[in-house]
């Protein structure tokens, strides 16, 4: 039993553990990160990244690899590391899955170089992150339509079921009435569409005859809200 408690909670790591060795897991877990976070700026080019998202990428390995370091000392440091670590919360909302996703891969990186396993650590990121750029150069899950968002108001005695129909056909692939509500004005409707629309269309155009044939004032067409789903 005392040998036990001897293994456990003695700093047997320690003894084996340089400075050498320490600062080559630190240095690769930093250099893991730095190819994460290059894929990542390569694959978002499209949707756009947060700079600050980009240099976390490249610390959060290094951050992960010093905790397993620590923790591989004693379990007494992993219970208050992970007794630290349980309270605090991440406020952070990341704009997409692949954020999220992002993070995790960038911390597993860590983790590994943070064992010793460089090696493969360094296999890890180039395979997941060839990965990540064969689906990006391939346009993977993606749609070949834009998605949009069109909201007009218009009169109550507006017939825009055959009205509309025939820009709907010349500019979109299809067109979904999605709700329709009173307007701000008296006698009007706010009409609330999801339209998928054609290749290299012009939005000015577009736009140009809405106005003509419902006579609105208002009409807007937003893309950024829809276009990351595929409908």
């Amino acid at each position: 039993m005392q040998e036990f408690f001897d293994t456990v909670f003695t700093d047997r790591f320690a003894e084996s553990l340089t400075v050498g060795t320490a600062l080559i897991q630190l240095f690769s877990a930093l250099f893991l990160g730095l190819l994460i976070s290059l894929t990542y700026i390569y694959t978002s080019k499209k949707s756009g990244y947060l700079p600050s998202f980009a240099v976390t990428l490249v610390i959060l390995p290094a951050i992960s690899a010093t905790v397993i370091i620590i923790i591989c000392k004693s379990i007494l440091l992993a219970l208050g590391i992970a007794g630290t670590f349980s309270m605090v919360r991440f406020r952070t909302t990341f704009s997409s899955p692949k954020d999220t996703a992002c993070v995790f891969f960038s911390l597993t990186s860590g983790i590994v170089a943070g064992t010793g396993y460089t090696y493969y650590a360094l296999a890890f990121v180039v395979i997941v992150n060839l990965a990540m750029i064969i689906l990006y150069l391939t346009h993977y899950a993606e749609s070949k339509s834009t998605m949009a968002l069109l909201r007009l108001n218009t009169k109550e005695d507006f017939d825009y079921e055959n009205s509309l129909k025939p820009i709907f056909d010349e500019f979109t692939v299809s067109a979904l009435l999605k709700r329709i509500t009173q307007g701000a004005g008296e006698g009007t409707y706010t009409l609330n569409y999801i339209i998928k629309l054609k290749k290299d269309v012009s939005y000015k155009e577009l736009l140009e005859k809405l106005k003509d044939v419902s006579q609105s004032q208002e009409i807007s067409l937003t893309m950024r809200e829809y276009e990351d789903k595929v409908f």
